[in-house]
């Protein structure tokens, strides 16, 4: 009889398999349900598919602690031996993350249409965000309740999340609106005593705030001039004292005045009263004639004087 107890105690010793729980402490479900099998990877077969809570929505988590681990495990007959009484499990629902240049893509779009103006771009106060899909599947990302301050500088709105017509969250965002500027910049470097040539010049867009008084505004004011004191560095607004426009025409030196029309052109001697570079206007005097003109620099030595256009009128009856 002795005999007959040892060995039944062996036999069931040697067929019980103690469950134990992931090796991770986080895991992540894709379906809806958390099963046995999820929580206890060693569980029998006939109750590895018994589902347990609901799924965590896409992105969000529980953490499930020892207590509630070897309370579901007494319950379904599990031998469950928790490594400590601080093991925890911690389940995540899966999803697909939305990348933050999707949201503020939405954003934006959403207040051009408030705002009536694309001149500007938007910094969310929370930049890593994270808004969630479920995982391996596509939905559709609105925008609502959006709300502009009288100074247009800020924003407020909600960013709802829907898949097969259902909600899935609804998220309220904020952040700042920075209004864009378009001025011209260098698309290479310009080193000092080099002439910045039509090629070396593209139009940008950058944040307002980067814009000034002194800031080069105008294409032709680039074109032609040369850094003052050190290279000159590409995309980036450049200032009035970072270049110099070459005179062209020096003062009391000789130039050569054309005056032109659609019609005619005149040439004539002058003197030049004034240092200017290229499209500066400057005075200069005809020397035949002695009179002052104002004229425009298209060269070295050189100035253009527009004559008036005459309108001709035909007499009637």
């Amino acid at each position: 009889m002795k005999y007959l107890t040892r060995l039944l105690l062996v036999t069931f010793m040697s067929s019980t398999v103690f469950a134990t729980a992931p090796q991770s402490n986080a895991i992540t479900i894709e379906t809806s349900y958390v099963t046995l099998a999820d929580l206890f990877p060693d569980v029998p077969e006939k109750l590895a598919t018994t589902k347990v809570i609901l799924t965590p929505q896409p992105g969000s988590s529980i953490t499930l602690n020892q207590q509630w681990l070897s309370a579901v495990a007494h319950k379904y007959g599990i031998p469950y031996t928790p490594q400590s009484k601080f093991e925890v499990i911690k389940v995540i629902g899966a999803s697909e993350v939305i990348p933050v240049e999707d949201v503020e893509h939405a954003l934006q779009d959403h207040l051009v249409q408030i705002l009536k103006n694309d001149s500007f771009s938007i910094k969310l106060d929370n930049g890593d965000i994270k808004l969630h899909f479920p995982k391996g599947k596509v939905g559709d990302m609105l925008v609502t309740n959006a709300d502009v301050n009288s100074q247009q500088t800020r924003f407020t709105a909600t960013v709802v999340l829907q898949h097969d017509s259902k909600e899935l969250s609804r998220t309220k965002v904020n952040g700042r609106i920075l209004a864009l500027t378009s001025v011209p910049v260098l698309t290479r470097t310009v080193h000092r005593g080099e002439t910045i040539q039509p090629e070396d010049v593209e139009w940008q867009t950058v944040l307002s705030s980067q814009v000034n008084q002194a800031t080069i505004m105008d294409e032709t004011s680039l074109v032609g001039a040369s850094s003052n004191r050190q290279d000159l560095m590409p995309n980036r607004p450049l200032n009035k004292h970072d270049v110099s426009i070459p005179n062209l025409v020096l003062r009391n030196q000789a130039v050569s005045i054309v005056a032109a029309s659609p019609y005619i052109s005149i040439t004539a001697k002058g003197k030049a009263l004034e240092n200017g570079g290229k499209d500066a206007y400057v005075k200069v005097m005809n020397v035949d004639s002695q009179r002052i003109l104002h004229a425009t620099v298209i060269g070295p030595q050189k100035v253009r004087v527009d004559i008036p256009q005459m309108n001709t009128v035909t007499a009637t009856e």
